[in-house]
């Protein structure tokens, strides 16, 4: 009976890295743990964001427009890599950008907001996240995703359903 318990506990629970700050941790449900950053790096990143969102940058020069911002703003950061981590992933998709680097995940469904976004993981099948989109957020991701897939979505097509990386999205 132990037997079974331990290889049942095994193989429904794990945990591994996405990336240098995030990990995900599968059990009842799959739930993403990021690093935190400290709350004055937060109102750092905030100021960095208003910033970056009234000038022009490829999103691949991140690294390079946060480094300039911080001279010329004369900004004191306790941790610049988490903080470009977190605007490379704002910028991106918002806080779902860790689950398109996780290679286990084969589908993304998120049907509103305040809803649990759903995936398909490749080795657990259907699980809840616990992310969850507000008004703003889902409208943000769904233009971004819109914008980088080349698809349109407006009351007539109200669900928008793109490959982005190999992964298939719905929204």
């Amino acid at each position: 009976m132990f037997i079974i318990y331990f290889l049942n506990k095994f193989l429904r629970e794990k945990m591994y890295g996405l990336d240098k700050y995030s990990k995900a941790y599968i059990k009842d449900k799959y739930y993403l743990i990021e690093d935190e950053l400290s709350e004055d790096d937060k109102k750092k990143l905030e100021e960095i964001k208003k910033i970056m969102n009234k000038i022009y940058f490829e999103e691949e020069n991140i690294e390079k427009v946060v480094e300039k911002i911080i001279k010329e703003y004369n900004l004191k950061i306790n941790e610049k890599e988490k903080v470009i981590y977190y605007l490379k992933r704002d910028f991106e998709f918002g806080k779902i950008t860790p689950l398109l680097n996780d290679k286990n995940i084969e589908d993304i469904s998120c049907e509103g907001s305040n809803k649990p976004i759903l995936i398909y993981h490749s080795k657990f099948g259907h699980l809840e996240t616990n992310l969850k989109f507000n008004e703003d957020e889902i409208r943000d991701f769904i233009l971004k995703l819109s914008e980088k897939t080349g698809k349109l979505i407006n009351i007539v097509k109200p669900i928008l359903q793109a490959q982005y990386r190999n992964l298939r999205i719905e929204a």
